[in-house]
């Protein structure tokens, strides 16, 4: 059977490594030979630490290793100049959060991004 290529962002020394577009500007939380929007070049940056809720939800069903209750959230991560891409990941200690909430990469555990309120961890 072949093998599936892990879709999820990939964190490195605390943030996120991505690519974007020397084109359009299109930031990319994942590493590809081209940009998704224009199809121009891409060139490497990284993401974060640090974000923004762009919405939250608390889940109430298990998935996989995930046993409810658990929250789940849309974060734009900060760019170097910009604003980075948008990242699903998961919110410690768990609740949701409103819009507009500044959070932290708090570690990547196997794949799944994890994220703590602003000055809390990381």
């Amino acid at each position: 059977m072949p093998e599936v290529a892990d879709p999820r962002p990939r964190c490195d020394g605390g943030l996120v490594v991505g690519v974007r577009c020397s084109e359009c500007a299109t930031p990319s939380a994942w590493v590809v030979g081209r940009c998704p929007r224009c199809l121009g070049q891409v060139v490497p940056e990284s993401f974060g630490p640090i974000g923004t809720v762009w919405s939250s939800a608390n889940v109430h069903v298990a998935v996989g290793e995930y046993t409810p209750t658990y929250t789940l959230a849309y974060v734009d991560l900060d760019g170097a100049d910009s604003i980075g891409p948008r990242v699903l990941a998961h919110l410690r200690p768990g609740g949701e959060v409103p819009p507009g909430t500044r959070v932290e990469i708090d570690g990547d555990d196997g794949g799944d991004l994890w994220f703590v309120p602003a000055g809390t961890g990381a």
